[in-house]
């Protein structure tokens, strides 16, 4: 701990002493401005069947039959950019599962953080409530459909998209083909910090072949007592052509306990995405393997999610999209009782108005 603090002062040492030098030891400020952006997606949807059983996934607590007309995440931002160098970024959420006691909607703080770019060539240092590096800068953006699902280790809860920390990320060429990120956070995602252990990630990118096939390896590791640990191991490979694109990612996770009370999760997520015609209509599919726990084979059930559908854009920034959400299982032992899919026809509705 006490030897990645210092690397991180001294990094942020250097960034200093390169900044007095190319402003000339004069704090040069341009004019701030600032933008206001937001989006919103959400669902009608209808389950047509499975059971109603307590899990993390958005539609497996409903009945048979239950359909609703509900929105799973408005945001509202605003980005402000104080200088040359340094920009500030405020986020507001409703993320569907954020009700008061009266069952109202209500919103959280999703960021609330202070970068600052450049702070030696080609690396940015970021403080504050963030997006970590799972998945939030790649395969997220090369699935381009976060409106529709999740990417695999956030759907399952691996780890989150957001942690108090800070942020060293950066470029190793000029060309920004290969990158870095360096985190140390809290470990806690949106919640207060309760203990004195601290989460560390990190992520190597890169692009090949004209930035057609673009890759990453990620890590993390975090403690919570002596004894308890764990530990993830993530990588994503995609391809993209020019009406297409393919990506696939896995990722393993070992929970180093004293108890019996831990598990060990792996999941493999395939896609695919692409034109059907020029600026209206595109398609979606992916496929998702996820097995709770790696250590045994003699309870619980590996998970089968499918969903495929049409994206129809009557304007650039407004989306509607007919799909199909399914979540199947698999019993792992002869004997367990069976479980049945979870199967929910959706027209979800998208609008961004950034």
């Amino acid at each position: 701990m006490k030897k990645i603090l210092l690397v991180f002062m001294t990094l942020l040492c250097a960034g200093l002493l390169t900044a007095q030098t190319n402003q000339g030891g004069k704090d040069k400020q341009d004019d701030p401005d600032g933008k206001v952006w937001g989006y919103a997606f959400g669902d009608y949807f209808y389950k047509a069947g499975g059971d109603s059983t307590v899990s993390a996934l958005d539609y497996t607590g409903y009945k048979k039959d239950f359909n609703s007309l509900e929105f799973r995440r408005i945001y509202l931002g605003y980005d402000h950019n104080i200088s040359r160098d340094f920009m500030a970024r405020f986020v507001l959420a409703y993320d569907g599962s954020d009700l008061l006691a009266s069952g109202k909607r209500s919103v959280i703080v999703k960021d609330a953080f202070l970068a600052w770019k450049e702070i030696f060539s080609g690396s940015a240092l970021t403080i504050g409530l963030q997006p970590t590096p799972s998945f939030s800068f790649l395969s997220e953006k090369v699935w381009g459909y976060r409106s529709v699902e999740k990417t695999i280790m956030d759907l399952r809860g691996i780890t989150g998209s957001r942690d108090m920390g800070v942020m060293l990320n950066g470029s190793f060429d000029k060309e920004s083909k290969f990158g870095y990120y360096l985190m140390i956070a809290t470990g806690s995602a949106l919640r207060m910090e309760i203990n004195k252990y601290k989460k560390y990630y990190g992520m190597l990118s890169g692009s090949f072949a004209e930035k057609k096939i673009t890759a990453d390896i990620y890590g993390d590791y975090e403690s919570s007592g002596p004894d308890r640990n764990r530990g993830t191991l993530s990588s994503f490979l995609s391809w993209s052509g020019e009406n297409i694109t393919a990506g696939a990612e896995g990722f393993i996770q070992k929970n180093n306990t004293s108890s019996t009370a831990g598990f060990d999760p792996f999941g493999i997520s395939v896609f695919i995405t692409g034109n059907i015609t020029k600026d209206r209509f595109r398609f979606f599919t992916r496929y998702d393997f996820f097995n709770p726990d790696t250590r045994t084979a003699q309870y619980g059930y590996n998970q089968h999610f499918v969903t495929a559908g049409i994206d129809y854009m009557p304007v650039p920034k407004v989306h509607i999209m007919p799909n199909l959400w399914l979540n199947a299982y698999a019993k792992k032992h002869a004997d367990s009782y069976g479980r049945k899919s979870d199967v929910v026809p959706r027209i979800t509705f998208y609008y961004d108005y950034r």
